[in-house]
C-alpha cells in the first residue's frame, strides 16, 4: 500500500450534470503498474436522472460505484 487518500475531492459527471466527490482512494503498486482504488455512494437523483415508474420500486437510492484503475509505468 503506497498511500491512502483520505478525503481526495475529484469530479464526476452524468447527463450533463456536475458534481464534486469526495472519496478515499488507494494506491498501490503491482509490478510495473499503479492501480488507483475507489469506492463512492452516488444518488441518480443528484444528477436528474429520472427513473420510469415502473421500475421504481427495483431501482436504489443510492448506488455504489467501486473501480480500479491502472496506469502502467512503462509507457505502454
Amino acid at each position: 500500500d503506497m498511500s491512502r487518500g483520505l478525503g481526495d475531492v475529484y469530479k464526476r459527471q452524468l447527463h450533463g450534470v456536475s458534481q464534486p466527490l469526495r472519496t478515499k482512494t488507494q494506491w498501490s503498486r503491482e509490478g510495473d503498474q499503479l492501480l488507483l482504488r475507489v469506492s463512492f455512494v452516488t444518488r441518480p437523483a443528484d444528477f436528474k436522472v429520472k427513473i420510469p415508474k415502473i421500475v421504481i420500486k427495483k431501482i436504489a437510492e443510492e448506488v455504489e460505484v467501486e473501480g480500479t484503475f491502472r496506469f502502467s509505468l512503462t509507457g505502454e
